[in-house]
């Protein structure tokens, strides 16, 4: 799959800092990132069946959540963030375009 050098290195950073929050917070005993290729997009989703939080509750407090968005944004990517309390979190990064 070829993507342009800065979207190769946001998509790196972003994960990382997906799976960091994962193994800090989340106190998950699964996690799964999965990878879908769509015409000429990816979707890559990540998901941990960890303690969940309230997203509304998470804004100010730090800046993994906002790093992970302003990448998404330039990637010019939709990111979505899904996560109940008890239940796990979901991060989907959409519409990511590929070169070619």
């Amino acid at each position: 799959i070829l993507l342009q050098p800065d979207t190769r290195q946001q998509l790196l950073l972003l994960f990382k800092e997906a799976m960091h929050n994962c193994l800090k917070y989340a106190q998950a005993r699964e996690a799964q990132l999965k990878i879908e290729r769509h015409a000429n997009a990816l979707r890559i989703s990540f998901y941990d069946n960890g303690q969940g939080f309230v997203l509304e509750d998470r804004t100010g407090s730090g800046y993994g959540l906002k790093n992970m968005q302003q990448r998404a944004k330039k990637m010019g990517a939709q990111f979505i963030i899904q996560s109940t309390p008890g239940k796990g979190t979901t991060l989907v990064l959409d519409e990511i375009p590929q070169m070619g």
